[in-house]
């Protein structure tokens, strides 16, 4: 089955080589700059607007960048020094960095965002001590441990 639709578009502002067209004159950006002198105004603090913005965007990313390359290192400490104590001490001194932050921006937000996270751990934490006592508890009856005391 075919679909016989047909689309009609209207076009009320074209744009032709650098000149607009308002559905019958044609100005370029010079003339219509000299027709309109609050405008170039108006343009020109959107110009700075815009690169302000842009510096603006350029430093965030640039931050964003530094962080990321810090994180990393940070995070492959243990494969690059063969050191993983320390690099559980780093994770966690970063990791309560960021509690406090996120505290000390928004106490509420950063108060249950705390105590999710650490609160999942601890539960995290217990699960897996069960498991392991429960794994310690087959293996001594399956080679016959029978101390009580």
């Amino acid at each position: 089955m075919a679909d016989d639709r047909t689309y009609v578009l209207k076009i009320q502002n074209e744009i032709i080589d650098g000149a607009q067209s308002d559905g019958g004159t044609l100005q370029t950006p010079d003339k219509q700059a000299a027709a309109n002198p609050q405008s170039n105004t108006e343009v020109s603090q959107k110009k700075s607007a815009k690169s302000v913005a842009t510096k603006n965007a350029a430093i965030v990313l640039a931050e964003q960048y530094a962080k990321k390359g810090l994180m990393d290192i940070a995070s492959h400490y243990g494969e690059i020094t063969g050191d993983y104590q320390t690099q559980q001490t780093i994770s966690a001194g970063i990791e309560l960095g960021i509690t406090v932050a996120m505290i000390a921006a928004n106490p509420l937000v950063g108060g249950v965002a705390a105590v999710a996270n650490y609160g999942g751990k601890a539960v995290s934490y217990i699960i897996e001590q069960k498991k392991s006592q429960k794994e310690a508890a087959f293996r001594q009856k399956r080679v016959g441990y029978t101390a009580k005391g």
